[in-house]
């Protein structure tokens, strides 16, 4: 069986799963709220998640930090959320990346609006952030840094005028 492989923290070589068999977040995802989890040759990942504990309630929500097709389309099948982070997204990304979740949420029987995006991102302005809510369908956007300044601009300023337009905006568009 084929497997991948990645870079553990000294740049070694270590396995990974191969396109056949479900990652960690897969196990976990199809175990919510079951009484055990039992899985012929789990991984070191899952054990480390579960612990001692047999039981994950399904109230967890699950939000993946997904940018490979694998991983993008596990979220369309079975993840709450979609987290994707700015610095990570190149031109296009974040549109092919909703694409393909909707795309893996519909196969499964799932309604594409029901999955939740989110976005980690710097400073942005109204404009961007309102493009991003309308064009996009981000509903959460956590703005990361610790200068107390622009995270107040942003919740006093920003924020609630982006809430307004997108309000306005759709508003229009229904009718």
């Amino acid at each position: 069986m084929a497997r991948q492989t990645g870079a553990d923290e000294q740049g070694e070589g270590r396995p990974g799963p191969s396109a056949d068999e479900p990652s960690t977040l897969e196990i976990l995802l199809d175990n919510l709220g079951r009484d055990v989890i039992q899985v012929a040759g789990a991984s070191a990942g899952l054990d480390a998640l579960v612990g001692e504990h047999s039981t994950i309630s399904r109230n967890a929500v699950v939000l993946a930090g997904a940018y490979k097709p694998r991983m993008l389309a596990l979220v369309g099948r079975k993840a709450d959320g979609w987290l994707a982070s700015m610095p990570y997204l190149g031109p296009g990304d974040l549109e092919a990346g909703n694409a393909a979740i909707d795309e893996a949420a519909v196969a499964a029987g799932r309604d594409p609006r029901e999955i939740r995006r989110l976005l980690n991102t710097g400073p942005m302005s109204v404009d961007d952030v309102a493009r991003l809510a309308l064009e996009d369908g981000v509903g959460t956007f956590i703005l990361v840094g610790d200068d107390e300044a622009v995270m107040r601009g942003f919740a006093e300023e920003v924020a609630p005028a982006v809430c307004a337009r997108v309000q306005r905006d759709r508003r229009r568009s229904l009718g």
